[in-house]
């Protein structure tokens, strides 16, 4: 598994926010990234993310689902997204890392909520607490993740989350990847 940096964790909830493209942005110019060699990264991480999906042989449903919002992310145009849907054999390559989909929350591992959830957060916690997943009241270097109801927030725990190399993530994030199968 692939470390988690502050850069990599723009589009792991698949929601790219206004402080996610301005950070972003800055970041590529901070490292003299031009357009070209955006486009080009951008190409290398979905190839990458759609290797991953045909890694069993199989591009499920959901795999397929994230993909076609994976590419409108990136600006991909309609032949690399027609591309990614056929049959392939994994590549072979030392050097490049399949992506972590999502991070690395583990039991024993903190998060944090803030903003107002869908359903009551006393449920979130409960069900978290099932995975041995902690919530903790407020965002600390010690919390993995912060879930938040509205993650273009800029104030409060989102603020400090990004200040910490937090990832920010929307609460469908929660549903999709953490309680995933989870009642």
């Amino acid at each position: 598994m692939i470390s988690i940096s502050p850069s990599s964790t723009a589009l792991l909830d698949r929601y790219l926010s206004a402080s996610k493209k301005d950070e972003l942005l800055a970041l590529a110019a901070d490292l003299g990234i031009d357009r070209q060699t955006a486009l080009r990264l951008h190409h290398e991480y979905f190839d990458a993310v759609a290797d991953a999906a045909w890694e069993d042989g199989i591009v499920t449903e959901s795999e397929r689902a994230d993909l076609v919002l994976l590419a409108g992310l990136l600006g991909m145009d309609d032949t690399v997204l027609v591309a990614a849907f056929e049959p392939r054999l994994p590549r072979e390559s030392p050097a490049r890392a399949t992506p972590t989909l999502a991070p690395a929350v583990r039991h024993g591992d903190l998060v944090c909520l803030t903003g107002d959830m869908q359903i009551a957060r006393e449920d979130i916690v409960a069900r978290l607490g099932r995975l041995g997943i902690g919530v903790h009241p407020g965002v600390t270097k010690k919390v993995k993740l912060l879930i938040a109801a509205d993650p273009d927030s800029l104030p409060g725990k989102a603020k400090k989350a990004r200040d910490y190399g937090i990832p920010v993530v929307s609460e469908d994030y929660l549903f999709t990847h953490l309680l995933k199968g989870e009642k």
